[in-house]
């Protein structure tokens, strides 16, 4: 069975119900499929999976096993790392596509986040081109008036990290268009 504290989700895999373990044997053998297509790129996930008897009881710790397994980026792997000011609830952004569609957002403002506290986030995006856009109900940007803020967004790649963009001093909205 699955076990409860498992975070997988169930489009994630395919698990053959039962194991036969004849008498006088110590070894069974059940199939397990995974389906990487399912798996959200950057999730990091866990399927633990109880060898249980047909009573429904888990067989003592040994019966218990974990795999852990993580979604991967096959496009473009990029994070937005964010420091607030002093007022996090005033900032908002947005990550728009060249079709105008915005791909990803903050929700809202960050209302729920302390002064001068940070925030990261990662992408998987396809090559081309986009508009981050950094909005600051205020007018003040994120930096310096109150509070040392700021953003960067990042190519992460195999060799390494590259800055796609970065800032903090605009008024109330900074709108920059990037390529991937």
């Amino acid at each position: 069975s699955v076990d409860e504290t498992s975070n997988a989700s169930p489009s994630h895999y395919e698990l053959q119900s039962s194991v036969t373990i004849p008498a006088g044997e110590y070894t069974g053998s059940a199939n397990l499929n995974l389906n990487f297509d399912e798996v959200e790129a950057g999730s990091s996930n866990e399927l633990i999976i109880n060898l249980d008897n047909p009573s429904g009881t888990i067989i003592n710790a040994r019966g218990k096993q974990t795999i852990a397994y993580e979604g991967v980026c096959t496009q473009n792997r990029v994070r937005l790392d964010l420091a607030f000011d002093d007022y996090p609830e005033e900032t908002a952004w947005f990550l728009i596509n060249s079709n105008g569609q915005v791909v990803a957002d903050s929700g809202g403002s960050f209302g729920t986040y302390a002064d001068q506290t940070s925030y990261s986030e990662n992408f998987c995006l396809p090559s081309g081109s986009y508009t981050f856009e950094i909005y600051d109900q205020y007018g003040d940007g994120i930096c310096c008036a109150y509070g040392n803020g700021s953003y960067n967004l990042t190519l992460v790649t195999c060799e390494g990290e590259t800055n796609i963009l970065s800032g903090g001093e605009f008024g109330q909205l900074e709108s920059t268009p990037f390529d991937l």
